[in-house]
């Protein structure tokens, strides 16, 4: 239990206005201190609700070790009972609780919470839709970078990669959609649809960047995803497979998304007028 700086009091009343304090300053980080205080000495249950759903946020904001596992405890105490009251934010609580549980790595949950943000009131339709695909897009980057290191990878893994950006591109028709999602199914082995959302990229990455259109670096990464595709279907090695350095190449075992497997091996080659 983390114990309040004399500063703060003792009292509930004590720390929810060293917590107020904190906030009204700007002092984000400083409020934590007296606020995971006040939930670890009275409960999530018997504190302000507000405050506890202002707690987790800062918590994931801060990110420091342990603070996502507290921020699901309390996200998942808060919405067993939501209140009434905090109807007009229940999406944004959802968007916290999906991040929360990408930071402890529980993808699959996650995905669910992800699905789940909806707007309780018209007027909040967009900002819920906003920050769905903003959540769908961060789950999708975490998963990515999870397989991308994990030896071996998990076929659960690169399954629900694939739905998150099938899931993006039914949200927004953009080029940058169909290419995450081209680049997934070619990391899980579907080359051949994989390389029919690439082109599909293709034709759509001049469209404005607000509509899904690429900017320069993702532009290069298609034109390089198509070139590996292709090399894959036609069995040949991708044409970033070789590269030759003086005398000596280094070979690159690469995935049809231009990612690399396992180390480079160097190939020495005779310089003219040694034996062959």
């Amino acid at each position: 239990m983390v114990k309040p700086p004399p500063a703060y009091g003792r009292s509930k009343d004590d720390l929810c206005k060293a917590f107020m304090t904190f906030i009204n300053r700007g002092d984000l980080d400083g409020a934590i201190g007296p606020g995971v205080a006040l939930v670890d000495k009275f409960g999530s249950a018997n504190c302000d609700a507000k405050l506890v759903a202002t707690l987790a946020n800062l918590l994931l904001n801060r990110n420091e070790s342990g603070d996502a596992e507290r921020a699901v405890a309390m996200i998942e105490e808060l919405m067993a009972d939501f209140p009434p009251e905090m109807r007009d934010r229940r999406h944004q609580n959802m968007y916290d609780y999906a991040r929360a549980l990408m930071a402890t790595q529980q993808w699959a949950k996650s995905f669910e919470t992800c699905m789940a943000i909806a707007p309780t009131t018209p007027r909040h339709a967009a900002e819920a839709a906003e920050i769905k695909i903003e959540a769908l897009e961060n789950l999708r980057q975490f998963i990515e970078e999870e397989n991308q290191y994990a030896e071996p990878k998990s076929p659960a893994n690169l399954e629900l990669a694939v739905t998150v950006s099938r899931e993006l591109l039914k949200l927004r028709d953009g080029a940058i959609e169909h290419l995450n999602l081209g680049a997934q199914l070619c990391i899980k082995g579907d080359v051949e649809e994989g390389m029919r959302h690439y082109e599909l990229a293709e034709k759509k990455q001049d469209e404005p960047e607000s509509k899904g259109g690429l900017d320069a670096t993702d532009k290069e990464r298609l034109r390089k995803n198509l070139a590996n595709g292709r090399a894959t279907l036609e069995g040949k090695p991708s044409p970033d497979e070789v590269k030759i350095i003086g005398g000596a190449a280094m070979r690159i075992n690469m995935t049809p998304d231009g990612r690399i497997i396992g180390e480079p091996t160097i190939m020495r080659f005779p310089t003219p007028g040694e034996d062959q």
